[in-house]
């Protein structure tokens, strides 16, 4: 007996047995990498060479989905500055979680427990629950649960910090809205991808973290400089495109200057080597 594809080697196999021939699962199956497998078995008899006669069997297998994914939230953590003239029902920032399940099992729920802020259970938009009156220089922090709707359900928390400060504090803000870069898929490691700038205020210093967009570590940039750099080596079959987050801390020189962040996205996108001809 042999299988005819081999692209499935490594996840089914044949096995003799009295009855016929029985199809062995070697490892894990998982719906969001793999949700068929179509592939073909052949039955050969022990015939002389030349007098065997064979069969083809055409086998298609569905996984099914089961709830064996956490959410994941966008970010590793989520931080804004909010002035202390917002409103009662203001939006603050939005967070957002996604699950590699199907259905009910992908469906998620968003909860924190806090007296100042609300959350909208499935769009992810907090909003000030009161006005902030005189607050200068507050910070909240609380954690925002995400829960699937699987059974049992899954959950995970982000933390979330809200900055309050006066209209005279002015947060960092970046040169440009979003960052764009093409870049080949074999662009070398600890080179100069780009570099992020935020403007600063008098008297301040920046600092600039990562914190979405990057799960498997492949990239850093300079804390000081805005520098991106890769850390590992892109794969333009996995992932054609990088979609980072990047948050500027402005830190004031003063010990009651309070630290304000913002963020930016930098879109990387991979052109395959096959598209270039090298002479």
């Amino acid at each position: 007996m042999e299988k005819m594809d081999l692209d499935t080697m490594d996840t089914f196999t044949v096995r003799r047995i009295p009855e016929g021939c029985a199809l062995v699962l070697l490892g894990y199956l998982d719906w969001a990498s793999a949700d068929q497998y179509s592939f073909s078995i052949r039955a050969t008899d022990d015939a002389e060479a030349g007098q065997r006669k064979s069969a083809v069997a055409s086998v298609t297998v569905n996984v099914q989905d089961t709830n064996n994914h956490d959410p994941e939230f966008l970010q590793s953590s989520y931080w804004v500055a909010l002035s202390n003239d917002a409103s009662m029902g203001a939006t603050v920032l939005t967070v957002k979680a996604r699950d590699l399940d199907q259905g009910t099992n992908a469906e998620i729920t968003y909860k924190l427990s806090n007296d100042v802020f609300s959350i909208h259970p499935t769009k992810g938009i907090i909003k000030l629950k009161q006005g902030l009156g005189s607050l200068t220089n507050e910070k909240y922090e609380f954690s925002v649960r995400a829960t699937d709707q699987g059974t049992p359900n899954r959950q995970t928390a982000v933390s979330v910090t809200v900055s309050v400060h006066a209209l005279s504090y002015i947060p960092p803000r970046f040169e440009r809205p979003v960052y764009r870069k093409v870049i080949r898929e074999n662009f070398k490691t600890g080179v100069a991808l780009l570099t992020v700038r935020a403007q600063k205020s008098m008297g301040s210093s920046i600092e600039y973290f990562i914190v979405g967009g990057d799960p498997l570590n492949q990239f850093s940039v300079g804390t000081r400089s805005g520098v991106l750099t890769l850390k590992k080596q892109l794969d333009y079959e996995r992932v054609k495109q990088h979609v980072l987050v990047v948050r500027a801390v402005q830190n004031g020189l003063l010990p009651d200057t309070p630290s304000l962040p913002t963020e930016v996205g930098i879109k990387t996108r991979l052109s395959c080597l096959r598209r270039f001809h090298f002479i």
